[in-house]
């Protein structure tokens, strides 16, 4: 695992949210299998696009700190096939949409969902399918337009810009970074604030 990744993720499961506690067996090990096979490569080609995510939903006076994301950008048969293994013990049986890579799974531990990520082959969208993690029924499937400066989302009839920038104002954008994390792209939608940071 490369060390600035092991360094926040551990961090992380100290200081915000043990992601791993709340996930059973086969979760922890695609978790960790994953992370330890980004490379460099998947950090610096594409930065826009990211193969490890913390997410933290912001609305009103709650936090949820229980989101993550792993993926990647150069492995996606072995990402297809390590994933499908998890995947399949929670009866979760995906496909890729045609023209698509297998890219990542995000996890929402306290809303029980879990969602996968696929990559267009030109890097132009990501379509995403959400599942209820404990009872495995599809909740919905959302696309998303892919840019270096902002991504449009499409989420049950609208439109929600993801910008791209470490700039934007927020205690717990303050509280990450002391931690060592970067803001890599946030979000409001309604009253709801998204913070992705790597």
């Amino acid at each position: 695992m490369l060390p600035r990744i092991k360094d926040l993720f551990y961090i992380y499961q100290k200081n915000i949210y043990s992601i791993l506690s709340n996930t059973n067996r086969l979760e922890y090990d695609f978790i960790t299998e994953t992370l330890s096979n980004i490379t460099e490569e998947d950090i610096l080609d594409n930065e826009h696009l990211s193969c490890y995510c913390f997410v933290v939903s912001v609305e009103g006076s709650l936090t949820n700190t229980s989101r993550f994301i792993v993926g990647t950008k150069t492995n996606p048969g072995l990402f297809e096939k390590n994933a499908l293994n998890m995947l399949n013990s929670l009866n979760i049986s995906p496909k890729a949409p045609t023209g698509f890579d297998w890219y990542g799974v995000g996890w929402d531990i306290k809303n029980d969902e879990i969602k996968i990520y696929f990559l267009k082959k030109d890097l132009s969208q990501i379509h995403c399918k959400e599942y209820c993690r404990s009872s495995s029924n599809k909740i919905r499937e959302k696309i998303y337009d892919v840019g270096e400066k902002y991504t449009k989302m499409y989420k049950d009839n609208e439109t929600i810009n993801q910008i791209n920038s470490n700039m934007y104002d927020h205690e717990m954008v303050h509280k990450m970074i002391a931690l060592g994390f970067n803001l890599d792209t946030y979000s409001n939608y309604k009253d709801k604030t998204t913070l992705y940071f790597d």
